[in-house]
Parts: structure tokens; sequence; C-alpha cells
């Protein structure tokens, strides 16, 4: 059998239980020793240097798959929902001292999408060590969905706030992708940073996508959301 390439490690926030996160990541290192582990987290507990350390010992593929929504702590705290600045700042630091590799994730909402060039500023100023930089399309259910007036918008709307933000990063060297958002919703000049990102069992197409010559290669949509309004349109050459 081919061998297990990934592991995704998600909650709700795993670290809020790190006895047990740290027994699936060392039965995941003795069962799948080559297997990446993709570990999503707000990073707030991982300000505490030793729980850090201890879950970066217990695997040693782990990628620290972090929430990074703005650049300024006003607006950071404001979309995480709580206090959360202070203590993603001191965790992205305590996992470079650890040499952990380190995915700096921006979901793109409302909120944020006029100040995607800042944040990638903000990141190559105070974070030139992150191995990824992943921009996000916005899974519309949960506190999304809840707050959906305030936070849904259409990829047409941030086009040129993206591609101002990607062409920066790609001038300083840092590897920075676009998660979740169709090829027929961005300028096809962003076309190259696309990944086929979401997950099988929830990625979903509509009738239009069967026309369509970048399906194969296209993360289509969420099946998961539940307001799934854009217009697609087919790419045909």
């Amino acid at each position: 059998n081919e061998p297990i390439k990934k592991i995704g490690i998600t909650g709700g926030e795993p670290t809020t239980k790190p006895n047990d996160l740290i027994k699936i990541l060392k039965q995941a290192y003795q069962s799948f020793p080559t297997s990446k582990i993709d570990l999503l987290t707000n990073a707030k507990k991982l300000s505490d240097f030793s729980l850090a350390k201890e879950i970066s010992i217990a695997n040693p593929n782990i990628i620290y798959c972090v929430s990074f929504p703005s650049d300024n702590m006003e607006d950071f705290n404001n979309i995480m929902g709580g206090d959360f600045y202070k203590t993603t700042m001191q965790s992205i630091q305590n996992l470079a001292i650890l040499r952990q590799n380190i995915e700096l994730r921006i979901v793109i909402s409302k909120k944020n999408y006029s100040r995607l060039l800042q944040i990638s500023e903000f990141i190559y100023r105070n974070f030139p060590f992150v191995q990824h930089i992943a921009f996000m399309g916005m899974e519309v259910i949960g506190y999304a969905y809840e707050n959906l007036q305030e936070l849904d918008i259409s990829p047409r709307e941030y086009n040129v706030h993206l591609l101002d933000a990607i062409r920066f990063l790609s001038r300083c060297h840092m590897n920075a992708s676009i998660y979740n958002i169709p090829f027929c919703l961005i300028d096809k000049r962003l076309w190259k940073f696309i990944c086929n990102s979401i997950s099988a069992w929830k990625q979903n197409y509509v009738n239009e996508c069967n026309l369509c010559i970048k399906k194969d290669n296209c993360p289509g949509l969420f099946s998961t959301s539940k307001v799934q309004k854009y217009s697609l349109s087919p790419i045909m050459s």
C-alpha cells in the first residue's frame, strides 16, 4: 500500500487537551513515521514554551498551521473573538526558537481583505522564517455563518488586494499559496498559486464545473458551507 503522506489534526482547538494531543502525535509517529502532520491551531497555548517544546518533541513531522487574520492587534482579536494577538505572536516566536515548521493561514473575509498587503508586509518584517503563507477562502459554517453579514465577501471583490499581497511575498522570496478558491473567481495572474486544497470528502462542484478545463486541478467549493452563492463561470480555454 502507498504510505500515508499527510495527517490532519484539527478541532475545535487541539491544544486545549495537550496530553491527549501529545499521545496522538506520538502514536502517529510510531505508526506513520514519514507522514507530515498538519496541526491546525490558534496557537494561543503554545505561548507556554515548555508546552510548545513538549509537543514538538512528540513528533518531528509537525507543520503548525497557525491562524493569522491580521497585522494589528485590534482586528486580530476582533476576528479571532478573544485576546489572542500577543500570545499568538509569542507562540510563533517559540516555534521558531524550536525550529519548527510554521504555516500562517489568512482566512480572507470582509474584515481583513483590504489589508492583505499590510498583513504580508508584517509577516515578512517579523516572521521571515515561516515556511509558508496560505491565503484561504472562507468555509461558511459555525462562527462564519453566524456572522455572515460581517464576514462574507466574494473573491472577485478582493482580487486586487490578493494580487498585491502575493506579488509582494513573491518578490521577497516567501512561499505563498491560495487555498479553497476556484480558478474562475480569481485573477488569472494568480492561478499558479492556487492549490487543490479542500479535502475530498467535503469538496463540491456545481454543474458549470463540468465544462471547465481547470476542474481536475481546482479546489471547487466546500460542500459543508451553508452559503454557496458565488456564480461560477467555467473556463473554456
